[in-house]
């Protein structure tokens, strides 16, 4: 029997940020994903520096190396220093999923993973509050085309 699939969800709000609301559809989404059989670890960031930086969460592992960033020269800081650890650390890994456009699907999308790595961006949000219209907003709309371009599939 093979290893099962190892995939790294790379998520802005994970536990214990269940006040959000995509901190609880990426928990439930990490759940269904291991009961589904398959390898799930967490990547998110801390938003205290005293928080642990490893925990194990529903049978879970968690990752929480960086502190969370606070305006907008740390916010590119925080995805350079993401996607140096994803260059160092998500050989591991199979698929590195991203449950949102954002600093971190900007470093999934941008790291080397030297064609050994699957990048899954997951689209989400509706209407005004939707990602490409948030991030677009923000980027711009050709420099958010160019990083989605950079993606294996966009869901």
């Amino acid at each position: 029997m093979s290893d099962p699939t190892r995939i790294l969800m790379i998520s802005r709000h994970y536990w214990p940020h269940l006040s959000i609301d995509t901190a609880c559809r990426d928990v439930r989404l990490a759940d269904a994903l291991r009961r589904a059989g398959l390898s799930v670890e967490v990547w998110t960031p801390r938003y205290s520096a005293a928080w642990n930086d490893r925990l194990t969460h529903r049978e879970v592992e968690v990752h929480r190396p960086l502190v969370a960033p606070r305006g907008l020269w740390a916010a590119r800081r925080y995805a350079r220093q993401l996607r140096t650890w994803l260059d160092e650390h998500g050989g591991d890994y199979d698929i590195w999923f991203c449950p949102g456009l954002g600093e971190e699907s900007a470093a999934v999308l941008r790291a080397d993973s030297a064609g050994r790595v699957r990048k899954v961006i997951w689209h989400g949000g509706t209407g005004e509050s939707a990602d490409h219209r948030v991030w677009s907003a923000a980027w711009g709309q050709r420099k958010l085309a160019a990083e989605l371009n950079r993606a294996d599939p966009v869901a």
